[in-house]
């Protein structure tokens, strides 16, 4: 067997090998991806069921205040809780994303500084101050 029929050989192996290979990852993706749809599905489904189950909570509340008051009275009460908890809801949300925000901030501060001081010169220098 010569050098040059060993070489292609080789090729055709190897490119056998990776033909093989990506078919098996194919195959799994494939699969991964049937899962994962199904799991979509799933949690839209129950989403759509939690809804509805909102949706009966309000019902029964306000047919329970509307047996102590008013019928606007009773729309009034829920609409007003409904908007205490929407408020408390986005004040919670913008604690988050604000102490998310201060973290991601740090991270980046604190990579750019281990620059071999570079960082600190660069803004010394925007400032008008360069260290001697």
């Amino acid at each position: 067997m010569s050098g040059s029929d060993a070489a292609v050989r080789l090729r055709n192996d190897a490119a056998a090998l990776m033909r093989d290979e990506l078919d098996s990852l194919r195959g799994e993706l494939a699969d991964t991806a049937r899962h994962m749809s199904s799991g979509a599905i799933m949690a839209t489904a129950s989403a759509g069921t939690g809804l509805l189950a909102l949706a009966a909570l309000h019902a029964t509340l306000l047919r329970l205040l509307e047996s102590v008051m008013p019928p606007w009275a009773a729309a009034a009460v829920l609409a007003g809780g409904y908007v205490a908890a929407a408020a408390v809801l986005v004040f919670m949300a913008r604690k988050q994303l604000k102490a998310a925000a201060d973290s991601a901030s740090a991270g980046r501060s604190e990579r750019g500084s281990g620059d071999s001081g570079s960082g600190d010169r660069e803004s010394a220098e925007s400032d008008g101050k360069v260290p001697a």
